[in-house]
């Protein structure tokens, strides 16, 4: 650095000194390391990130369950994968078909004698 001898009106020396101010340098170098620090966090969330939020959808074939995997809820019958409830009140079919709505079911539909042949052990006498 540079210091320069004058005399003050006391016959002092006073030595005069040129300080660079570090607060533009510093609020550059601020700046800089943000943007590369911001950068590198985007690339990686491009790398990494990104790619996870927009792949294709896993499509299983086979959706059906075995007979371990259904569990049917405390009070209900479990007939060939199905879950079924017999109420013990009389409604319409409409309240009937709102009640198993709620549950997320539907009123059993029979499509043959024979489907309801096979569930009728299983009912019992309302």
């Amino acid at each position: 650095m540079e210091s320069e001898g004058i005399e003050n009106r006391d016959g002092m020396e006073v030595v005069e000194q040129k300080v660079k101010r570090p607060g533009v340098v510093t609020k550059k170098m601020l700046v800089m390391s943000s943007m590369l620090c911001g950068g590198i966090t985007f690339l990686l969330w491009a790398m990494l990130g990104f790619p996870r939020k927009f792949k294709n959808p896993r499509i299983f074939k086979d959706n059906t369950c075995s007979e371990d995997e259904t569990i049917c809820p405390q009070g209900w019958n479990q007939i060939s994968n199905n879950c079924f409830f017999q109420s013990e009140h009389e409604k319409t079919w409409i309240d009937g078909q709102a009640n198993c709505i709620a549950y997320r079911g539907s009123l059993a539909i029979f499509n043959s004698k024979n489907e309801v042949e096979s569930l009728m052990p299983y009912l019992e006498p309302s």
